[in-house]
């Protein structure tokens, strides 16, 4: 005698897997659409950062 699962049991399993793997985090609008051209290029600090980004270099540690 074998074991035969249901089909719609292991679709449904294969489902709940998946749904606890998926989590949502709220991210602001303005977060989301932030780009570098958005950016203060002149305010202080992150002339440095956007130049290295543009350039691809890293930055010191």
């Amino acid at each position: 005698m074998t074991f035969v699962r249901c089909p719609l049991l292991e679709e449904q399993e294969v489902k709940q897997r998946q749904s606890n793997l998926i989590h949502s985090y709220y991210v602001p609008k303005d977060v989301l659409n932030a780009t570098f051209d958005s950016i203060d290029k002149e305010e202080g600090g992150r002339q440095e950062a956007i130049w290295r980004r543009e350039n691809c270099k890293a930055l010191p540690k």
